[in-house]
């Protein structure tokens, strides 16, 4: 019996979450190496560096939710999971280059920027196809 499309697309595709959790990375890296020139060049002021890391971070969770849930029958689930798999190894980075713990409010705030990109992310992206 052949498998019909709708079948196919309930499967949680581990693929894109681990796509999306790349582009997530990427796209950070190319923002704050961004981010750091403009500020080299005085292009920005110093002080937008208090807001710059929490924006960093929900544009890439964003893009990184929409992704994985673009072409997927399970969107929440696999959106949440790359932008989950994305703060993860953004969070192990973190600590692997900077041995001081990280604030607590700057630690919520940066959470609270990857939920608002990831749960973005899987919306833009449309629950329906």
């Amino acid at each position: 019996m052949a498998k019909t499309r709708n079948a196919d697309d309930r499967s949680i595709s581990s693929g894109r979450i681990l796509l999306g959790g790349v582009v997530g990375i990427v796209l950070t890296l190319v923002l704050t190496f961004g981010a750091a020139l403009a500020l080299s060049r005085e292009l920005l002021p110093l002080r937008a560096c208090s807001w710059l890391g929490p924006l960093i971070i929900g544009l890439a969770a964003f893009f990184s939710a929409w992704t994985a849930a673009r072409k997927n029958g399970k969107k929440l689930m696999c959106g949440l999971l790359a932008a989950v798999l994305y703060g993860c190894g953004m969070m192990i980075a973190g600590l692997l280059l900077f041995s001081t713990p990280m604030q607590t409010g700057r630690l919520l705030l940066s959470m609270g920027a990857l939920l608002l990109g990831g749960f973005g992310g899987v919306f833009s992206a449309g629950f329906a196809d």
